[in-house]
Order: C-alpha cells, then sequence, then structure tokens
C-alpha cells in the first residue's frame, strides 16, 4: 500500500514563483487557517493535503506550474512534491505532538533554478523530508476514523490503446481499505470550502490587485479595437498588462468572441478578423498571487453603438444595475438569479423580442454570479449571501442570426456585462467600478489611441 500510495502523490517537480515585491499573504493568515480547519476535525479525523502534479508539455519541458488551490488557501506553499497534514490529536515526531507537518522534497527545491527558501518554518509546526511520510503516515492513520484527502488531478488516466480508464481514487480507496478497515475518505472540500467562501482583508487586497491588473489591460484593448484587427491581438494587448504589472498568468484562457462569435459562451479561439459593426466580448481575467479575476466588457468594434446594439447593451447594463441593489446580506443565490431574470424579461418585452416572460431564458441562457477567489469559478456551499464573499454579477443576451421574427438591428449580437462584487455590512461593493461600462464612456476611450495601434513590424 505505502509504495502504491506514494505514486499518486509525487508527480514531479517545478516551481510556481512569487512575482517579486509582490502582495503576500501572511504566515499568520495561514496559521490561522489551518487552526480553524483542526478546530473543526474531530480527534480521530486526519487531513491530507498534496500538491498539484507537474504536466508534461513535451520532452523535457513542463506546462508552468500551478498549485493546488487548497495547498495555496491552507499554507501558500507553491512546489509540487508535498503534502500537508493535519491531525487534531497530533502526530509524534521527536517526542512531541505535532498538528501540522509539510513534508516536501528537498531535492526537487535544489534541483530548480528558481530555488527559494521554504517559508513553511513560520506556519507548519514542523517541515520533514518526504522520505519520512511512510512512517508518519502509518503512525497518523492508526485509529482515525475519517481521511480528508485532495486527490492530485487527474483523477483518472486513460489508456489511448485500449481505452481502459485507471481510476487513482479507486485504487487509492482499496488500498487504504485493506490496510485500516473501517477508514472513510471524504474529499478536503467538506471542511475548506465554506472557509474559502469567506475572503479575509488580505485576501480582499490580493483580488483588487488582480482586478486593477486586469481593467488596465482591458482599458488598453477598448482603445485599441478597431476593425481589421484580430481577437487575439486585443487577447495579446490585455495579457501584456498581466506581465507588466506582475500577475503570473490569465486565471483562465481569456475569451475575446467578436460578431458571431460573441454569443459563444466559453470561445477561446480568439482567430477571427473583426469587422465593422460587430460586437466584442471580452471576458478576461488576470491570476495574481494566486487569486483570479473575472471581467467581461463589450464593446462596438467600429467605437460608436449602433442603435440596436446601444439598446441591446442599456438593457444588459439595466439588468446589472438593478440586480446589484439587491444584493446584501441574507439575500439568497436564487434571489440574485431570479431579480435579474425579472429584469431581463421586462426589458425584453419593452424591446419587443418576446411576448411572455418566460421566454426570455433563450436569450439569457447561462447563470449570473458565481464565487471567485483562488479558482475563477471558486468554491461554494453558501446559498445565501454573507459578509467576505466576493462573487461577479454577469448578466447578458445572446441574439441570434437566424430568426426572421427578430428585428434585424438586433440579431447576431452577443453583450455580456460583468464585475466583481464584494459583499459587505449592509450591502455590497463592486470592486471594478474603476472600469468603464457606460456607453458614453467606452465611445469616449475608444477615441483614444491605444498599445494594439501602436506600429510594430517583423
Amino acid at each position: 500500500m505505502k509504495k502504491h500510495f506514494r505514486v499518486y502523490l509525487l508527480l514531479g517537480s517545478s516551481l510556481f514563483a512569487a512575482e517579486p515585491g509582490a502582495l503576500q499573504t501572511p504566515d499568520t493568515l495561514y496559521t490561522q487557517r489551518c487552526r480553524q480547519v483542526l478546530q473543526q476535525m474531530d480527534s480521530t479525523d486526519l487531513m491530507l493535503v498534496a500538491s498539484a502534479g507537474v504536466k508534461n508539455r513535451c520532452g523535457d519541458v513542463d506546462y508552468p506550474y500551478r498549485q493546488d488551490s487548497n495547498m495555496l488557501y491552507l499554507c501558500g506553499w507553491r512546489h509540487p512534491s508535498a503534502l500537508l497534514m493535519l491531525s487534531p490529536r497530533g502526530v509524534n515526531v521527536g517526542g512531541k505532538a505535532m498538528h501540522t507537518i509539510c513534508f516536501y522534497n528537498s531535492k526537487a527545491l535544489e534541483s530548480t533554478a528558481y530555488h527559494r527558501p521554504p517559508r513553511l518554518a513560520a506556519v507548519c509546526d514542523t517541515m520533514l523530508a518526504l522520505d519520512r511520510f511512510d512512517a508518519s503516515l502509518s503512525q497518523a492513520l492508526s485509529g482515525i476514523r475519517t481521511l480528508y484527502y485532495s486527490l492530485p488531478k487527474p483523477v483518472f488516466v486513460q489508456e489511448p490503446v485500449t481505452g481502459k480508464h485507471f481510476f487513482l481514487d479507486r485504487e487509492l480507496r482499496k488500498a487504504l481499505r485493506n490496510q485500516y478497515p473501517g477508514l472513510t475518505i471524504k474529499p478536503v472540500a467538506e471542511p475548506l470550502n465554506r472557509l474559502r467562501q469567506i475572503k479575509s482583508d488580505a485576501e480582499i487586497r490580493l483580488l483588487q490587485k488582480a482586478v486593477d491588473i486586469t481593467a488596465a489591460g482591458l482599458r488598453e484593448a477598448i482603445k485599441s479595437a478597431e476593425p481589421g484587427m484580430y481577437e487575439y491581438e486585443l487577447q495579446a494587448v490585455i495579457e501584456y498588462a498581466y506581465q507588466r504589472f506582475g500577475a503570473a498568468s490569465p486565471g483562465f484562457p481569456s475569451i475575446i468572441g467578436s460578431g458571431p462569435n460573441a454569443l459563444i459562451l466559453h470561445y477561446d479561439d480568439n482567430d477571427r478578423r473583426m469587422q465593422a459593426g460587430d460586437m466584442v466580448v471580452m471576458d478576461v481575467g488576470a491570476e495574481y498571487n494566486g487569486y483570479s479575476a473575472d471581467i467581461t466588457r463589450t464593446i462596438p468594434v467600429s467605437g460608436v453603438f449602433t442603435e440596436g446594439q446601444r439598446e441591446l447593451y442599456e438593457a444588459v447594463l439595466t439588468m446589472q444595475k438593478e440586480t446589484l441593489a439587491v444584493m446584501k446580506p441574507g439575500v439568497s443565490r436564487r434571489a440574485v438569479e431570479e431579480k435579474t431574470r425579472e429584469v431581463c424579461s421586462r426589458e425584453l418585452m419593452r424591446l419587443g423580442l418576446i411576448k411572455k416572460a418566460e421566454e426570455a431564458k433563450r436569450f439569457l441562457p447561462h447563470g449570473v454570479s458565481h464565487d471567485i477567489g483562488l479558482e475563477v469559478h471558486d468554491v461554494s456551499s453558501r446559498e445565501v449571501l454573507e459578509v467576505g464573499m466576493v462573487v461577479t454579477l454577469e448578466p447578458g443576451l445572446y441574439i441570434p442570426a437566424d430568426d426572421p421574427a427578430i428585428p434585424a438591428k438586433y440579431r447576431s449580437i452577443g453583450i455580456r456585462i460583468e464585475d466583481d462584487v464584494w459583499i459587505v455590512e449592509g450591502g455590497n461593493r463592486v470592486i471594478t467600478s474603476g472600469l468603464v461600462k457606460e456607453v458614453k464612456d467606452i465611445e469616449k476611450l475608444m477615441k483614444q489611441k491605444g498599445l494594439g495601434n501602436q506600429p510594430l513590424s517583423l
């Protein structure tokens, strides 16, 4: 069992380095989080959180490394080949009961050109080499009833010739059940998700930084957009700002959808040449020190809204404004969705696009809010908005091109407006409010020249 168990955990070596001079989560906050988790657990519980694995790109080159979000949340450890163990009753190490232990691969750290001294000494009770993990695990699991464990992704491997699937989760459970009869294995999401949903002041600062960087890129893209440009050129302008201002990477693949592509919700080919009269949806977010923003702006490529574009855009903006007004602690997520759809139906009937309220869902086929944080679609287990949550609000309208019953001025237009909303006492704060979204402000900004309009030659 021990050898097999370790195979699933040790998946390579690399480094995701924080940018120099970056905002950092205080070590005291990591310590507090571990303490909170331990207080929620029973004395017969044990938690193991494993580093994310390294994915090979080609030959001896790996994809950029991104740590498991739960590992980042609990201790900020950014290296692979590590395990965090949390034990309420403690594990005997040198005659002392240790409640938070990090097992790490010192050779992996030494082999990287970006080696930095581990910061976990200030977070964990002790740090041990990985070769001591097996003995420590055997001791820690004695008498344990529930093991909370985060399995490294992917949870299964498909062999392409035979098509067989090898499920790591199934093999892990089988091995542990054989050695520890009666042991229950649960995902770490159970004790962690509710904690992760409420953001600390330090997390808000990191999210605000990610938002500000994203807004800077979008501002340049809005100024740069013009007929004849390719979608990927706007993507390049936006992502240049990420690198320029210290964000490690996009938090998700950038969506730059123009013309008919604006109607595709998760379009990310970004290879169409934009034309006069198009609208372009830019749904993007920088990841800063692990935290991802999520902002969408929709603009007319020509710099001025047509009559139909303006009417639909104002309808979406009205949906967002009226929904924002009800977002406060104690309001359910369902109520947020219902408010948006209520306004959507009213606006579409006003424009003559529908006759019955229930017809509106055809033009707004997606949910309008989700949590953000260490992941762009962050963990979510709370059905009611609470102080400290950060969620998106992203109403949209998507009008097909092939319906003759729809007035021509509205056809083939996709619009989405998305902001990030911090729930506070008595209401909310829109942390993306610094980026323009009113029609007159967008048209004014588009009169300026942006980075994408600068001459460049090969």
